[in-house]
């Protein structure tokens, strides 16, 4: 949340009985573990005992409307836990993808979503990064979004380099991601990505994308950026999706040879 435009500051001191106060709204803050679970996640101590928190104004509105900021650390340590999980989910798709089961993966959209792989570059190591996403498709145009912003790493990425490669159920394309973020047709194409996104749309942004109102998907997607890929044209040869796929036919020969060897 640091990331985005600084607007207010939270200043936080440390005393006997902390309190904590954010411009120009008071708010009282005696929970010792809340308070620790703030320095963790959203800044850290000072030599002179202080803790300055610069959030987004998306994130300033969030805490006046509570107007109190302990429910706030808890949400923010929930979605860091949800993080967290769809970090290492990705990696298990990544692997299905690479093994040539990618493709079942979009079999049940209303159910599971519709994923695709997008290969980009490391602003900082220039190594090649895969990153499973949600996407759907728009007059023949992938369109995909983030749902932590600006702030997921291959949005990042490919800010920094906008050219990548694409793993589609039906092919391997080279394309360029386009941020389209407020352009005209946003609000609906956004609801049709997180449609494509089955279970995790409610789940991320607590919407049921089917029938929120556009009033209930602009404020949970305030956060969001939505892009679009432009495929230019097909790949092939090694790398790619299905690169491990050779397992399978020794996995089924060994699995038969087993079989008749127990036999026997």
């Amino acid at each position: 949340p640091c990331e985005s435009v600084l607007s207010v500051s939270i200043r936080v001191l440390f005393s006997e009985q902390p309190k904590c106060w954010l411009y120009p709204y008071k708010i009282r803050l005696y929970d010792a573990e809340l308070l620790d679970c703030l320095c963790k996640v959203m800044g850290r101590r000072y030599n002179n005992g202080q803790l300055i928190f610069v959030p987004s104004q998306r994130v300033a509105a969030q805490v006046r409307r509570t107007q109190n900021l302990g429910s706030y650390v808890k949400g923010v340590m929930g979605m860091e836990a949800l993080r967290i999980f769809f970090k290492y989910m990705n990696v298990g798709m990544l692997w299905l993808w690479r093994l040539g089961l990618g493709p079942l993966l979009s079999v049940w959209p209303t159910a599971f979503g519709r994923f695709l792989v997008i290969v980009h570059t490391g602003r900082k190591s220039g190594l090649v990064r895969r990153t499973p996403v949600n996407y759907t498709l728009i007059d023949g145009e992938i369109y995909v979004t983030a749902g932590f912003g600006r702030s997921a790493d291959w949005v990042r990425n490919t800010r920094a380099n906008p050219q990548v490669e694409i793993w589609l159920p039906d092919g391997w394309w080279v394309g360029t991601v386009e941020d389209v973020t407020g352009q005209p047709g946003h609000r609906e194409k956004l609801r049709r990505v997180l449609i494509d996104r089955g279970f995790a749309a409610p789940l991320v942004g607590g919407i049921n994308p089917h029938s929120a109102s556009d009033a209930q998907i602009e404020q949970a997607t305030a956060g969001y950026r939505l892009l679009r890929i432009q495929r230019r044209e097909a790949r092939t040869g090694p790398g790619g999706p299905g690169e491990y796929a050779w397992i399978w036919p020794i996995f089924t020969f060994l699995l038969l040879l087993g079989r008749r060897r127990a036999k026997s």
